[in-house]
Parts: C-alpha cells; structure tokens; sequence
C-alpha cells in the first residue's frame, strides 16, 4: 500500500481527526466554535498522520478541506496550510437535508474523480467521515464505508469509486514512529 501512494497518482481521502466536545486543542482555527474543534488527541493525530506521511516519501500537491473546523483543521495540521484550499462543496453531510446531501455526495464524487496535478503526487480530500459513509458502495471495504477519525481511503480517480485500499489511524501513527 505504501509503495502504491510513494508511487502517487491517486485520491487520498482523509477524514477528519477527533473533534467534539472534549478538551480542544490549545491552537483551535479562528471562528470554530465549541464542538466543532479538533481534541488533543485528534491534533497529535492529524500531526502525527503528517509527519508519517512525509517519512514515507508519500507526496501530496494539494488537499482540499471541507470546509467545517475540524476537516480544515486536519489539513493545516496533515499537510501544511500552503497546500489546502477551502472547498465548500465538501462540507460534512450529517447535518443536511435530503437534497443537500445528495449535492454533498455528488460534489464528493466529482472530486473523487479529479486527476492528481503532477505526475509522482497524490491528491487529497479532507472531509469528515460521514460524507465517505454517504458515498460508500456496498462493495467497498469496511474501511472506506465506516471510516474511523483520521483514517486515509485509496481511490483510483481512474475508476473514481474503486477503493484501493486504506490505512488506520493507528497505522499512521506508528509511520510517524518510524526513522527517516
């Protein structure tokens, strides 16, 4: 799985780091409020996701974040702020409506299907775990239909619902562990 994101080409989905009501982090983005910000843990996790992402040689160009705190949060935090635009398409789908969400997952799909910028780089979507659940085939693995906090989904923009695979958070984390 490694050696298939070192090799780039591919849409990585990331889905937002812990957030809720727990204690926030010390460093929350302006204007998030309350609930909406990533907790301690998601924070260490969205640094360590990072810092086991670039150990691994895995290059990302740009990451698009929904919008809400959390998924913007994760990107800064995963990718650096210089490689994430705000994309409001991807706002989390728990909270909307019927028509609403059917325009959240089609905009998911759409970028599913966007092809990486450069040749060797991978592209990213940071996005919060319901709006995977909401695109999710029954054909997919577990992984990518109930994706944890902070986990990565693999996605061909080939064949953009075709999940390659996915890594854990736990996973991840161990990657930051790593010697470079």
């Amino acid at each position: 799985m490694l050696s298939r994101l070192r090799e780039g080409g591919l849409v990585i989905v990331v889905t937002s780091a812990e957030h809720g009501s727990g204690p926030g982090n010390h460093l929350p983005p302006p204007g998030c409020p309350p609930g909406t910000r990533l907790t301690r843990a998601g924070w260490q996790d969205a640094l360590k996701i990072g810092v086991g992402l670039r150990k691994q040689r895995v290059f990302v160009e740009l990451a698009q974040a929904g919008p809400g705190c959390a998924a913007r949060h994760t990107a800064y935090l995963v990718f650096g702020a210089d490689r994430v635009r705000h994309d409001p398409g991807l706002a989390a789908s728990c909270d909307a409506d019927g028509a609403e969400r059917q325009a959240r997952r089609t905009a998911l799909a759409a970028r599913l299907a966007e092809q990486p910028p450069y040749t060797g780089v991978n592209l990213a979507l940071v996005v919060d775990a319901c709006n995977l659940h909401d695109l999710a085939r029954p054909t997919w693995p577990e992984c990518a239909r109930e994706p944890g906090d902070g986990g990565l989904v693999l996605f061909d923009p080939a064949a953009p619902t075709r999940v390659i695979g996915c890594l854990a958070t736990e996973v991840l984390r161990a990657l930051s562990e790593q010697p470079e």
